[in-house]
């Protein structure tokens, strides 16, 4: 069913997409589309008149008909290609030139028919595909021909398929368009559904439909599979930095003197028997009455809907499903034990013969079917029942396959109306079957036939629970605990690793430790951890780690450690492991409170908007740590400091254990010893002068995570309703500039930089893209919001971070300019934050021994100038260029140097000459004045440069280059030295157009120092 949040979805999408039809692109792809459609007919013209068994035939099929991107063999390049070249891709089916020719005949034939007869598509497809010549011949193949032969038919590719999956989830449907030729009439008539559903009159036109792929495909899919990407390149799943192992050598004699060879080294191999066959009702019998049980390490059910669908057709149709491994125990195991999802039994009645070590997603799926246990499945709300269609089966109709799901308990009747079978009755499925045939027989006079399907479908329900086998091993009961605990993780099949929690479950049992029971409590009693765990799966990992942080000796979160924390931390001391998880527990909870205030926090909305999870063990033992000082104060200062320094300088993007380790350690020495500043705040404050927040766009990133907090702590207030997030937490993040094409900013490199995103309402959302511009959303919010006073606004707009000069720029719809003003204004937050003070950054030292530093501080000056450069150096050479080069962004539109003629050449000329080209290609206009005239050269000095809000005295580039010592500082002289410059340059030649003055100066130079 759709909601009122989708149906605002998808009319957000068609008014985006209404506004891109008014784009100069539209109109191209659109001529190019007409363009194909007459070079494919044409093209079948051509053939029409070619000799069918020739090879110049086949060429102009499989080269110029099929559609093509851009390659050499391609006689034609289509806008929906599929091919770089169809021989390579069928390369593994050796066809010989007769074949190809075939396979040519085939495709035209299928369309020439389809082009005389369109109507006859069903059967021209079935004829076409019925033998192997057709195979890998899909919809993205033949479709895009269909089309340009017949503009009322559908291109079926993978952009159309993507689209269709995404619009029609919005519009509440799971439903999928297929690759497979065959089904090609069935797409159609999910694509006419789409449509209608829709609404949207454009769009039963093929041509903008097939358009409107395009567009959402590139514009919208692109940008939630980059994030996806993004996301799982920055999320929890951090991979640990190899640290060198440092093994120490051993003294042979005083080991073999001393070694106790009677300490547990008698060494039993395990003798594994023959893999044994088990059937379901055996199964089913053994999880009932708990012989086969789960170790508590094992991780909860959490197979969907779908998941057991599959396994069941997997048995349905006498597939292998793999094989379990159990552990043969005793009665009283050393370890903890629990029955499967579903059976409820209470510990005494627990009767073990074996436990499970692999295989418990599937048994539990063979229980849920047929005990009907009331739980729901992960992704579920409610009980589900799963169903045989036989129908589906004896009409060879499984496409979809032949198990149904259903949300609830059918009456007999319609089971037998439906012909399904319920999994639920497959203990006593002959006592259905009985009941089926008597309602057959009711109603038909065949009975020979009734009885023959009745023996199909009872042979097939009997294999099933009395026959289909299922391979296991069983492992000794003499294994140890850790031998199979390192088993199971070695085979997990799901191919993760075992977590540290789901070992620690079992190492802890053997100190009467239930960790689980443990777990679930803090989840009962911590509101803010039960949230978290639900996106963030480690939370119970985290726990462990704040304890590890605090209590083991070295503070180590690594995995060794963590799994060792009892025997290494508690087992010979007084500490209490139960009553540290719960404080920490509690600590955790804190934690996620801190990150969570809008006020003295760090403005994290929720648990999605957290710039990284790892952060949270480390916040949690800090705060711990915090309570025990005397200098509160001062502690949670710096723990600040701390906090949005790693959040932008992505401290914890890699080895997120070694960096929680050293951050605490780091802390804990800071917050008694303020001369020890930690490493984190050290990084920051060499990033911040190269910090460039408009380049940041992904919505999974940290320092895009960061930004969205401190807009939140600035306490941004909603335009439409004065309400902050604090107050408004169903508030989201959008644009400030809209992502709109009709006016320009959304197709803008940049529209989804952080420095274009705030808070706000729905309401505020839908009123921004209502009117489109900002100098006419901001006008309209002023009129009916503010009593027209624009005071109030501005008011308003600061808290977002917009001045009045970013407020200026957004009535003149100053995109670029608004982007810079706001990065200034959030930049100075974040040293703010940081501790940062902006004279560390004054004067920058080049050194000898720093060459890759000084090279990044020259262009990290060069990169912190916007609009243009202006550039004075009377020595400048190639190596500026060369600097210019690496720098060239969209901030700079104009770079103008000056330099003397001492250094101006045929070569140097030449080499300008490219880099003006290369500049040009940018965007960027490039000009170079020579000073000629000697007492003008004289007046000047220093070298500096100049850009739009700031200049800078610089060294030569040949100096940095050299590493000799020297600085670059921030002038406080801008506007003199910006007269100074364009009083050079009115008095100084340009190089490409003045080069023959220029010679002419330099002739007579030589001159004079050979009359010396």
């Amino acid at each position: 069913m759709i909601t009122k949040d989708y149906k605002q979805k998808i009319k957000d999408i068609l008014t985006q997409f209404r506004e891109y039809l008014q784009t100069d692109e539209t109109k191209e792809h659109l001529e190019t589309m007409k363009k194909e459609k007459i070079e494919v007919q044409n093209i079948m013209n051509k053939l029409s008149k070619t000799d069918n068994k020739t090879a110049e035939f086949t060429e102009w099929v499989l080269y110029g008909l099929l559609p093509y991107s851009k390659t050499k063999v391609a006689k034609r390049v289509s806008l929906f290609p599929s091919f770089m070249n169809i021989k390579l891709f069928f390369k593994d089916y050796s066809y010989t030139d007769k074949e190809w020719n075939l396979l040519a005949n085939k495709i035209f034939n299928l369309c020439r028919n389809f082009q005389n007869d369109p109507k006859n598509l069903s059967q021209l497809i079935e004829e076409f595909t019925k033998d192997k010549y057709s195979r890998r011949l899909q919809c993205g193949s033949i479709t895009p021909i269909l089309f340009c032969l017949n503009d009322k038919y559908p291109v079926v590719n993978n952009i159309t398929i993507r689209t269709y999956r995404s619009i029609s989830l919005i519009l509440g449907h799971n439903e999928k368009l297929s690759q497979k030729l065959d089904e090609y009439p069935d797409n159609i008539k999910k694509l006419k559904l789409l449509t209608e559903d829709l609404g949207e009159a454009t769009l039963k036109s093929q041509d903008y439909f097939d358009l409107f792929c395009w567009w959402y495909d590139s514009e919208i899919l692109s940008e939630e599979r980059r994030a996806v990407k993004e996301e799982a390149e920055e999320g929890e799943n951090i991979i640990e930095q190899e640290e060198e192992i440092k093994s120490e050598e051993v003294n042979i004699k005083e080991f073999v003197e001393k070694v106790d060879l009677e300490k547990s080294f008698d060494f039993v191999p395990h003798s594994l028997g023959d893999p044994q066959r088990i059937k379901i009702n055996q199964i089913i019998l053994n999880a009932s009455k708990s012989k086969w049980v789960l170790p508590h390490f094992q991780r909860y059910f959490d197979w969907n809907k779908n998941d057991v669908k599959e396994f069941w057709e997997s048995i349905f149709s006498d597939y292998y499903v793999g094989s379990f491994l159990l552990w043969d125990t005793e009665r009283s195991p050393e370890l903890g034990i629990q029955p499967i999802l579903g059976v409820i039994k209470t510990e005494e009645e627990l009767k073990p013969e074996a436990i499970i070590l692999d295989g418990q997603q599937r048994i539990t799926s063979l229980y849920y079917a047929i005990k009907a246990p009331k739980f729901s499945l992960r992704g579920s709300k409610e009980q589900l029942y799963y169903y045989i269609n036989f129908n589906s089966y004896f009409n060879k109709n499984s496409q979809n396959g032949v198990i149904e799901i259903h949300a609830r308990k059918l009456p007999e009747e319609e089971s037998f109306r439906k012909m399904l079978f319920p999994l639920y009755q497959l203990e006593k499925y002959d006592e259905w079957v009985n009941k089926f045939e008597d309602f057959l027989l009711a109603q038909f006079q065949n009975s020979e036939k009734v009885r023959k399907i009745r023996r199909i479908i009872d042979k097939k329900l009997r294999h099933m629970w009395e026959g289909f086998e299922i391979p296991y091993v069983a492992l000794p009961e003499s294994m140890q605990l850790e031998q199979v605990t390192d088993i199971f993780e070695s085979i997990n099949t799901k191919g993760k690793l075992l977590s540290v929690f789901d070992l620690l479950i079992a190492r802890l049992y053997k100190y009467n430790i239930e960790l689980k029971k443990m777990w679930d409590a803090t989840l009962k009693n911590y509101p803010n951890i039960l949230r978290y765990s639900k996106s963030i799966s480690k939370m119970p990992i985290y726990i462990l780690q704040a304890m590890s942080l605090l209590y083991e000796k070295n503070s180590s979160c690594k995995r060794k450690e963590i799994l060792d924390i009892y025997s290494n931390t508690y087992e010979d001391s007084d500490k209490d492991f139960e009553e540290d998880w719960d404080d920490i527990s509690e600590y955790m909870n804190n934690a996620i409170e801190k990150l969570e205030n809008m006020r003295d926090g760090f403005g994290v909305k929720d648990e999605k908007e957290l710039p990284f999870a790892p952060i949270i063990p480390v916040l949690t033992a800090l705060l711990k740590t915090i309570d025990t000082q005397r200098n509160k104060a001062e502690c949670y200062k710096k723990l600040n400091q701390w906090y949005w320094s790693a959040v932008f300088t992505n401290a914890f993007s890699q080895a997120a254990d070694t960096q929680m380790t050293t951050d605490f350690r780091d802390l804990r020495t800071w917050f008694e010893n303020n001369g020890v500043v930690p490493r984190t705040i050290i990084q920051m404050h060499r990033e911040i002068p190269a910090l460039y927040l408009r380049e940041i766009q992904s919505q999974s990133n940290a320092k895009y995570k960061g930004v969205i907090s401190l807009i939140a702590i600035e306490g941004a207030k909603d335009f439409d309703t004065s309400q902050t997030l604090e107050n408004a937490r169903n508030n989201d993040k959008d644009h400030i500039f809209p992502k709109s094409f009709k006016f320009g900013f959304g197709s803008n490199k940049f529209i989804n930089s952080i420095l274009n995103m705030t808070w706000m309402s729905d309401e505020t959302n839908r009123k921004i893209k209502r009117y489109k511009n900002p100098s006419v959303y901001v006008k309209e919010f002023i009129k009916e919001k503010y009593d027209g006073e624009e005071d109030k606004f501005i008011r308003i707009l600061k808290t977002h971070f917009v001045n009045k000069k970013a407020y200026d720029l957004l009535l003149e719809n100053n995109f670029e300019d608004f982007l810079l003003e706001r990065n200034n204004l959030i930049l100075s937050k974040i040293k703010e934050f940081t501790g940062y003070n902006d004279s560390e950054a004054e004067r920058t030292l080049i050194t000898p021994e720093n060459p890759f530093t000084n090279k990044l501080i020259f262009l990290n000056t060069l990169n912190k100038c916007d609009g243009y450069i202006y550039w004075v150096d009377k020595y400048f050479s190639k190596k500026g260029l060369e600097l210019l080069s690496e720098t060239a962004n969209n901030k700079i539109k104009e770079i103008k140097i000056v330099m003397s003629i001492e250094k101006a050449d045929e070569t140097f000329r030449s080499t300008f000459k490219d880099f003006k080209k290369e500049m040009s290609n940018k965007g960027i206009t490039c000009e170079i004045k020579i000073i000629v005239d000697s007492k003008i050269k004289s007046s000047i000095h220093d070298r500096f440069i100049v850009s739009k809000y700031e200049a800078y005295n610089i060294p030569s580039p040949d100096v940095m280059a050299r590493g000799q010592l020297s600085e670059i500082s921030k002038s406080n002289n801008r506007e003199n030295l910006y007269t100074q410059f364009n009083n050079l340059w009115k008095n100084s030649r340009d190089i490409i157009q003045d080069w023959n003055k220029i010679k002419e100066v330099l002739n007579e130079q030589k001159e004079t120092k050979r009359l010396l």
